[in-house]
């Protein structure tokens, strides 16, 4: 995971912390933010890569902040409008990667099944087949040698 998404994932949780200090959660745009954001945090412990997920749930909240500020009654109508739109796109994503990110962890567990086993018969192998091997090459190189009686 880069700095990126870790500075991304720090500044969701401080504006939904601040969100939820400002005011009692009754909005329901507010609502709708904090499950995205526990859906979205699900998805990423089973490996999905969230970073475009909570960049729009960022820009969300952005919006949702600055709708709060508005006094112009259209313009926070349409900021409120905006961000639901960014809102149920996270939501509709969030299936979607949570998938993925268990696709992802069966693919690394499989492999690091595969490679377990690789490596045991790998060392099977040379267990069985290294002791004649090596004799056979000593063989071979002293193989002209000639023993002489002193």
């Amino acid at each position: 995971m880069g700095k990126a998404a870790i500075l991304t994932g720090f500044y969701i949780v401080s504006t939904v912390l601040a969100l939820l200090a400002g005011q009692p959660a009754t909005t329901y745009l507010e609502k709708k933010v904090r499950e995205a954001y526990l859906n979205l945090a699900k998805a990423e412990e089973k490996g999905a890569n969230v970073s475009e997920a909570a960049l729009k749930l960022n820009k969300a909240l952005q919006l949702l902040r600055l709708a709060k500020h508005e006094e112009n009654p259209e313009k926070r109508e349409e900021m409120l409008k905006e961000a639901e739109k960014l809102i149920l796109e996270v939501e509709k994503l969030t299936p979607k990667l949570a998938r993925e990110g268990e696709v992802k962890e069966t693919i690394r567990k499989i492999t690091s099944a595969f490679t377990a086993v690789a490596a045991s018969a790998a060392l099977v192998l040379a267990y069985l087949y290294l002791p004649r091997l090596l004799w056979r090459l000593w063989v071979k190189a002293r193989s002209n040698w000639r023993v002489v009686k002193t």
